[in-house]
């Protein structure tokens, strides 16, 4: 048996003392004292008893409404006691529209009723429709309110019903305070799917699967898409994923594989469709492997490869997700700086009949060499010899 929460903290009925008791008499009401609450209200955060009149809401989600029924008639006084009570919701189902009110009525046969309305826009067109099943009955239990189950007979759906919930008589007193929470669906006029997509790459059996990786020229590589439909509510038709493998990247053939089971190639030429109706809340993993050039080059160290999603009623068709690979080089041995020869070079022998270089002693035996010459012969070879080699003689 579950337990209500106030709307702004513990629903703190203790310290709501009851009307003190009069013999005169008085027709029951609802909802008229100044610290009741307001007879309809929508929770304003999930999961949270923060309630109010206006919210604004989106598709797909669930709103939480609470309708307040309290016999606000002096305790005890006669002709005080509501028969026949009921709580009812109208407004629903709504058409299509931004902006819907909804109007909560709580009374009896003899009682003076209460009402007010609430407003619910979106900034796409909605409808509003109630959720069978989702209405819940409470009841005052030691000043909290308390779930219980519906009074024999009582179908709690007719919340919505023209005529509402009927609940039986009602005392007057807040130990007597009843309330029925009930469930609203938020649905746009066509929803659309909404896209996720990433894109990871390692070395082909070898690494995890990461956004950003290294390689050595010639490794085969492995690409890993994950495309979800995250909307909750549309439905994606004809998704397809299309890849561009960057330069000196070079496709597997029949290497392609879409949750585990292989598929025909095509990815990256001109795509393949993996879905022709992606449902909400649906994942699909596609991989498959490429490899690489061993003649890349190192001016362009990194390779980025993109992919694509399209899909027919996605909000976000042609979301696209990349993943990159930087390669490594070796580094270059350096050319050695060749050292010069230190072989000494040899002087050339003398040729015949030429004058010695150098000394006086060398001179005279080249002019003993002239012997057999008149000595005017002699004296004109040898002018001619000084004259060729005088840059080498120390005297004429």
């Amino acid at each position: 048996m579950s337990t209500f929460r106030s709307l702004t903290g513990v629903l703190a009925l203790t310290g709501m003392l009851a009307m003190p008791a009069s013999a005169l008499a008085e027709s029951p009401r609802y909802n008229s004292l100044p610290n009741d609450y307001k007879t309809l209200q929508v929770s304003l955060e999930p999961g949270t008893q923060n309630y109010g009149t206006t919210k604004q809401v989106v598709p797909g989600e669930e709103v939480t409404l609470f309708v307040w029924k309290h016999n606000s008639a002096i305790q005890g006084s006669d002709g005080s006691l509501a028969i026949d009570s009921f709580a009812k919701v109208s407004g629903l189902p709504t058409g299509f529209a931004t902006s819907h009110t909804l109007t909560g009525t709580v009374g009896a046969s003899n009682a003076t009723s209460a009402s007010n309305s609430i407003t619910l826009t979106s900034q796409v067109a909605t409808k509003l429709s109630y959720i069978p099943g989702s209405a819940v009955f409470y009841k005052n239990i030691n000043d909290t309110l308390t779930q219980v189950a519906w009074p024999n007979g009582v179908n709690g759906n007719d919340i919505v019903s023209p005529n509402g919930v009927r609940l039986g008589d009602q005392e007057a007193c807040w130990k007597y305070a009843q309330a029925v929470l009930l469930k609203v669906k938020v649905e746009a006029t066509n929803p659309v799917a909404v896209l996720t997509l990433s894109k990871e790459v390692r070395r082909a059996g070898v690494d995890q699967f990461v956004v950003k990786n290294t390689a050595n020229p010639g490794n085969e590589l492995e690409y890993r898409l994950t495309v979800k439909n995250v909307d909750g509510q549309g439905i994606a038709t004809k998704l397809k994923l299309t890849d561009v493998l960057p330069a000196d990247v070079t496709y597997v053939a029949g290497s392609t594989m879409v949750n585990g089971v292989a598929v025909a190639d095509g990815i990256t030429a001109n795509g393949i469709e993996i879905d022709a109706s992606f449902a909400p809340g649906e994942t699909h993993v596609v991989t498959f492997r490429a490899t690489t050039s061993k003649n890349i080059k190192s001016d362009v160290p990194c390779r980025v490869n993109k992919v694509t999603a399209t899909a027919d009623n996605a909000g976000n068709s042609g979301i696209m997700a990349q993943a990159e690979t930087c390669f490594i080089f070796p580094t270059p041995t350096p050319t050695p700086t060749p050292t010069p020869s230190t072989t000494p070079t040899p002087t050339p022998a003398p040729t015949p009949n030429e004058l010695p270089k150098t000394g006086g002693a060398e001179l005279l035996l080249g002019v003993g060499a002239l012997g057999g010459l008149s000595q005017a012969a002699r004296m004109q070879r040898l002018k001619q010899q000084l004259k060729k080699r005088r840059s080498n003689l120390d005297v004429l």
